[in-house]
């Protein structure tokens, strides 16, 4: 199925701000009635909790990309193939952003926390990810929550607000429907600063690239949890500042990280540069 509407330079039409408003809309819509449904059916208590939360996100984001399919341009664009060299180097940027990443975010959302409590969410996390190895919550924050979440936003979003806007405009938009789309700001502000990182790196990367950040950057604080690693503030659940030596490492790593992806991102492809050689070549003889 396709919607065609016109866009602002003529032509087929792209996702734009008023669609993209819509679908957020929507998607709060679905999650709200799904998420009533499942808590009337005792889904979001005991030991299945995840299963349940992991199967209510599939359900309400499931339409909502149905409907964007048919509303964009173009779809997301998966693979990085041909478009990173460094490849190994690029996944260590990635993964070292997303550890970092969690470390520093979840010490603001903790910090945010202590400027409005958030005892009810902090439960429910609690629940969803419980102190010892669980497949299910393994599923919902490695898998399932990266999969939708990069689909709809770096995928349909990013792509259409860059087709009207342009890429950095497109990046700040995204970001922050990103933010606004957790619905608090102790989840809102923090995946409004990962949203800027995460659409950062798909216009050279791919899509693949924002997943794989995004679940690393959910399960890292599990893994430490389920290993008996508990941090105040990162995956405790508390509202407390992760001590300092926690703190300072996951600036650093997240900076290291960073950097390797920007350079990357900013170095010329082999293939263009080749390319750029010889035509060079060529006008010059």
């Amino acid at each position: 199925m396709k919607i065609s509407v016109k866009s602002p330079q003529g032509g087929q039409s792209s996702l734009g701000l008023a669609g993209m408003a819509i679908l957020l809309g929507l998607l709060w819509a679905l999650q709200l009635a799904v998420g009533s449904v499942t808590a009337l059916l005792g889904g979001l208590k005991g030991p299945d909790s995840a299963w349940w939360a992991a199967l209510a996100a599939i359900v309400a984001f499931a339409p909502v990309l149905f409907l964007a399919h048919g509303m964009a341009r173009s779809g997301p664009r998966w693979s990085w193939k041909g478009t990173i060299d460094h490849r190994f180097w690029w996944v260590v940027g990635l993964l070292l952003s997303a550890v970092g990443g969690s470390v520093v975010l979840g010490a603001l959302s903790s910090a945010l926390g202590l400027l409005w409590p958030m005892t009810g969410l902090q439960e429910f996390l609690a629940r969803l990810a419980p102190p010892t190895f669980s497949v299910s919550a393994l599923v919902l924050f490695g898998v399932v929550a990266p999969l939708t979440e990069e689909t709809l936003f770096r995928g349909y979003f990013l792509t259409g607000a860059a087709q009207r806007y342009g890429r950095l405009p497109a990046i700040f938009l995204t970001a922050a429907l990103f933010g606004v789309a957790h619905g608090n700001p102790w989840q809102g502000i923090p995946a409004l600063v990962a949203g800027g990182y995460l659409a950062g790196v798909v216009p050279r990367g791919g899509l693949v690239s924002a997943v794989i950040a995004h679940a690393v950057f959910n399960v890292f604080p599990l893994l430490l949890r389920w290993g008996g690693v508990l941090i105040p503030g990162v995956n405790d659940f508390a509202a407390a500042i992760p001590p300092l030596p926690w703190l300072c490492g996951g600036f650093l790593v997240l900076g290291v990280g960073a950097t390797v992806t920007v350079i990357l991102a900013r170095v010329p492809r082999q293939a263009e540069s080749v390319a750029k050689i010889a035509s060079d070549s060529c006008q010059s003889g």
